[in-house]
């Protein structure tokens, strides 16, 4: 624990997540275009405020939580559990809609070079070659992804400058002008090629890249410009199967999403139900939507726009409930706020713009949140299934229920008291299955046994100071967001100093002396076989304890 980890270098890092974000530049210029016609590069710039906005935020809000889970993470140790499994659903639809997406635009840029190929069963079969590829341990190569991080700048770099050659000279196309380097794409595209017609922006929007490409540079550069978006658009389907893999994990650790979601394969140890899953689910979306490029980013949009919504708004709350936590740097309100209510209008356009899409979203979202949901409230399911059965089969000794207190009271013939019964007329009742142990483990309802389980694994609260207010914050965060009956509450005390007995009646409680330090952490969840993540702290105020929240460990009081 003391070892200093292996980090990524600056360009290494750099290419991993440029990649995914530079690979929109294929397909976006060509949407915002067919969108806004002539005024696309203005959408594009509030596109760019509104990111140079949350660079700040993320910098903020990751440094103080760097952990697996981005937005998720953030609501989690800011709100509720289950305001956090809403954002993780919305989290689990941009990676589904981020991939797909992925795959449909690199088909679309083959399919330019080569129109006998199909987009649809394409984009299915590099779906299917990533899915099998991540099965197989490929995951994100930093020293690959910086090739082809540099092969895609340069590649973008070549087509701009061609472009501004080809503007100044045909100057008849030019509509636009702008200094912004951040715009050039959009703004050269409305140089290079018009607007309409079959050869324009809008029936090309797919493709739009590869067109200037030819039209600023010729065959060979187009060609060029196909086989990098290929390889950039289906790096970021890659990235898509680590990112959601990565995510899931955390859920089910946190059992937000089934346990068995964790099932590694034994030749690999790689997590091949999510793999094969997010395959299945990202197929269906390509053939729902027949691959429409347009319709799939949009559905995108709806993810990532809500997700930097609830993003936003998190870091508001964790400014204002989390503050002394410590963290890099810190962004000021008014760009909080700037950035949720520009994103807000950017949800709502979306929204208006696109009504037919919402309803794929939202079907798509009702899947993933009612997986949720049932993990969520799985014992109030039970119990509920437990309540019909008991009123819809009755068993004929219930009508005894209905005598007269008086008459039960004084009747000592019964060799039973008279409780509810539930059974079929002539079987065994729920009561006496329930009463006989046997009877109940081999063949019996199974409710009872099912709550038990899910209410036996332990939580762990660190408690700092001997605060009965803060010990009743923490029972009561983890009645409410947590399916447990065993909470050990655990005291560590530096070496030398006396155990503070502030509650010697509590049935759970641990007091270790030592330094409160990530080794110690890790040993305690070895010792207990408990996940770091169902252990709990309050507000860490000094980086020592700071440490142990990098964890995994949860932040649930002030």
């Amino acid at each position: 624990m003391q070892k200093p980890k292996h980090l990524l270098s600056e360009w290494p890092s750099t290419a991993i997540s440029g990649n995914d974000l530079l690979s929109s530049c294929l397909y976006s210029a060509g949407i915002v275009a067919s969108k806004a016609g002539k005024l696309s590069p203005i959408p594009t710039f509030l596109v760019v405020c509104v990111m140079y906005l949350f660079r700040f935020i993320y910098i903020e809000v990751v440094s103080a939580i760097p952990l697996n889970g981005g937005s998720y993470n953030t609501m989690l140790n800011t709100t509720s559990k289950r305001v956090a499994a809403m954002t993780a659903a919305l989290a689990v639809i941009a990676y589904l809609a981020t991939g797909v997406v992925g795959a449909v635009s690199a088909s679309d840029y083959l399919r330019a070079q080569v129109p006998s190929i199909n987009t649809v069963e394409s984009a299915i079969g590099i779906l299917f070659v990533f899915a099998v590829l991540n099965v197989l341990g490929l995951s994100e190569s930093a020293v690959i992804a910086l090739a082809i991080f540099v092969l895609h700048i340069m590649t973008l770099l070549v087509l701009i400058v061609g472009s501004v050659m080809f503007t100044y000279k045909n100057p008849q196309n030019m509509w636009l002008l702008s200094s912004f380097f951040n715009l050039s794409l959009s703004i050269l595209n409305l140089c290079v090629l018009p607007l309409l017609g079959p050869s324009g922006t809008i029936a090309n929007n797919n493709v739009v890249l590869a067109l200037m490409a030819r039209e600023t540079l010729g065959r060979h550069f187009e060609l060029w410009m196909t086989i990098d978006g290929f390889i950039v658009l289906a790096g970021s389907v890659l990235t898509s199967y680590v990112g959601i893999t990565g995510l899931v994990r955390r859920l089910a650790c946190d059992r937000v999403m089934p346990e068995f979601l964790l099932t590694e394969n034994s030749c690999r140890r790689t997590n091949h139900y999510i793999i094969w899953l997010y395959f299945v689910v990202a197929s269906s979306l390509v053939v729902c939507l027949n691959g429409d490029i347009v319709m799939l980013s949009s559905v995108f949009s709806y993810a990532f726009l809500g997700l930097l919504l609830l993003f936003s708004g998190g870091a508001i709350l964790f400014k204002l409930k989390r503050s002394h936590m410590p963290r890099d740097t810190s962004a000021a309100w008014w760009k909080c706020i700037v950035a949720f209510l520009m994103v807000f209008c950017g949800f709502l356009g979306t929204l208006l713009g696109d009504p037919i899409v919402s309803v794929v979203f939202a079907l798509y979202f009702l899947v993933v949140g009612s997986l949720i949901f049932v993990m969520l409230e799985r014992i109030l399911l039970l119990r509920l299934c437990m309540f019909i059965m008991k009123s819809l089969c009755p068993s004929k000794k219930d009508k005894k229920i209905e005598l007269d207190a008086t008459n039960l009271s004084s009747d000592s013939d019964l060799d039973e008291p008279l409780l509810p019964r539930t059974g079929a007329l002539g079987g065994r009742t729920i009561r006496k299955v329930t009463c006989n142990r046997d009877f109940f483990v081999a063949h019996g309802c199974r409710w009872m046994q099912a709550i038990q389980a899910i209410n036996a694994p332990p939580v762990v609260f660190f408690l700092k100071h001997m605060s009965l207010s803060l010990l009743n914050k923490a029972v009561r965060y983890i009645r409410a967001n947590e399916h447990t009956e065993n909470i050990k509450i655990v005291h560590v005390h530096a070496p030398g100093t006396p155990d503070p007995l502030g509650f010697p009646d509590l049935i759970d409680y641990v007091s270790i002396e030592g330094t409160f330090e990530p080794a110690l952490v890790q040993w305690l969840a070895s010792y207990w076989n408990i996940s770091t993540n169902m252990m709990f702290i309050r507000q860490p105020d000094n980086i020592d304890a700071h440490k142990v929240s990098l964890l995994g460990v949860r932040v649930i009081a002030s």
